[in-house]
């Protein structure tokens, strides 16, 4: 069932810096939380945990991924970027758009959009193809460990209640199955662009592109007690929020 046999060789003839050692294995409590306890213990940056199945998977507010053995990909990825801890905030969107980058080339580039603050999704009816988690560990106001977690419905064109109106995969939406080693590769090489991009020059180089991947822009939207048109999203990565009383940005949180 290991399909990332290739991956490492796959790596090395891009020229990425992922050249961490991979970790693969059938299940495991959460990815994020293995790369977590690696990055204590000493792992390299650039060192990669893929899973067929997580028994603790979550996304953002503590919500399950539900996931198909064999059929998507889930995997965190371990930085060391040594910045202060204040530039950290846009890393999620900077992975989102790598991942929108790499599906893009696979379905397109009018099928996918970018939903603040952590989902990659359909343009036309907003379901669900990629979520990410990001999450760090700070030491002395500089981050020490980066940890990137990714979920992506891959082949699964099957999926369960409540998830199934709001959830699709690359393979329902090209109409065939694709390689998840090779999706991952690719994934993995933009994604290596995007971080570098936000760690070394901020959000900002990326605005025209993420006004462009947007999916909420110029939409009503709720945000905790918020409500207003999405206008945007700030250098902050946050979302702009034009309101009956003004520009707000809302710094974390859901939208609906």
């Amino acid at each position: 069932m290991n399909d990332f046999e290739p991956l490492g060789a796959e790596l090395r003839e891009r020229g990425s810096s992922w050249h961490g050692p991979i970790h693969y294995t059938l299940e495991t409590g959460s990815t994020n939380s293995d790369a977590r306890t690696a990055a204590k213990a000493g792992a390299p940056a650039g060192s990669i945990w893929i899973t067929e199945h997580q028994t603790s998977g979550r996304g953002r507010q503590g919500r399950v991924w539900h996931s198909s053995v064999g059929e998507n990909l889930l995997f965190s990825l371990l930085l060391r970027p040594q910045v202060q801890a204040n530039r950290m905030p846009p890393v999620t969107l900077a992975v989102g758009l790598g991942v929108l980058r790499s599906l893009s080339h696979l379905l397109g580039a009018e099928t996918l959009g970018i939903k603040w603050p952590n989902d990659v999704v359909t343009r036309s009816d907003l379901r669900k193809v990629a979520g990410i988690l990001v999450e760090s560990t700070v030491s002395d106001g500089t981050v020490d460990a980066l940890i990137v977690g990714v979920g992506i419905n891959v082949n699964q064109v099957d999926f369960q209640e409540p998830i199934r109106s709001r959830a699709t995969s690359l393979a329902a939406l090209g109409g065939h199955t694709f390689g998840r080693c090779d999706v991952l590769a690719n994934i993995l090489r933009h994604v290596e662009t995007c971080i570098d991009g936000v760690v070394t020059g901020g959000l900002r180089a990326f605005s025209h592109e993420l006004a462009r991947a947007d999916v909420l822009l110029g939409k009503e939207v709720t945000s905790g007690t918020s409500t207003g048109v999405a206008s945007g999203i700030s250098p902050n990565g946050g979302l702009l929020l034009n309101t009956a009383a003004g520009m707000a940005e809302i710094g974390s949180g859901e939208v609906v």
